[in-house]
């Protein structure tokens, strides 16, 4: 069976997450949680596309974030769906998840060239 190609074309200011595809369909989702006894944390995905909006998130965050963090949380209003938080959309009873690294380290080689 012959391999998707795709290409990604990230730009500043836009955002590549959340997909049509997650947006709309819960069932697309992510749970993290802690495994006290193995010492890992387990990031489990429903499907690619949760796994795919995931990986975008953190590309887009990678390539012009400049806060040097980013998290991921569940959130769920009273009477609806599980909501996206930066692209993803956590399961209820998910740890939160924190991404830290130093911004400062960020530089214009890094990003490469303007388009």
């Amino acid at each position: 069976m012959p391999r998707k190609s795709e290409t990604i074309v990230l730009r500043e200011g836009d955002s590549a997450t959340p997909s049509a595809a997650v947006l709309q369909d819960e069932t697309h989702c992510m749970h993290a949680h802690f495994d006290a006894d193995r010492h890992c944390i387990n990031l489990d995905f429903s499907s690619r596309e949760a796994l795919r909006d995931f990986a975008l998130a953190l590309l887009q965050e990678a390539s012009f974030g400049t806060s040097g963090q980013m998290e991921f949380y569940p959130l769920r209003m009273p009477g609806r769906k599980e909501m996206v938080v930066n692209g993803v959309r956590l399961t209820e009873g998910s740890s939160r998840l924190f991404v830290f690294y130093d911004e400062r380290r960020i530089t214009a080689q890094t990003r490469g060239p303007a388009p």
